[in-house]
């Protein structure tokens, strides 16, 4: 892979690993495009409409979510450039992403879990 992919591979599963969780359908609604040298990570759909709102201050009462994208995104910047610069092997991108996976899907099971009581 390029690097601009890992990068995107990168800070998508930290987005989704950092994701307010739910029912789950945010974190599954988080896709990346590259296409003609721009790269996009998008949160949200026409189904899921409020990702936005999850992330921003509430005109009433405190968001607890308020800056999640921020602080996933800042908690991979090291790594990002890290990539960028080169000085990152495949074998730690791999590390990384592994790890950022499992620690989303024990989010998911803990989820199930309280929902099942």
């Amino acid at each position: 892979m390029d690097k601009v992919q890992e990068i995107l591979r990168v800070l998508s599963e930290t987005i989704r690993a950092h994701c307010p969780y739910d029912t789950g359908a945010l974190s599954q609604s988080i896709e990346t495009y590259y296409n003609g040298g721009i790269a996009q990570v998008i949160i949200g759909n026409d189904i899921v409409d409020y990702a936005r709102i999850t992330n921003e201050p509430w005109q009433k009462g405190r968001n607890p979510n308020e800056g999640w994208v921020q602080r996933a995104v800042d908690s991979c910047v090291p790594l990002i450039q890290a990539i960028f610069n080169g000085d990152a092997t495949q074998e730690e991108v791999d590390k990384y992403v592994n790890i950022t996976q499992s620690a989303y899907r024990l989010r998911q099971q803990q989820r199930i879990q309280e929902i099942q009581g």
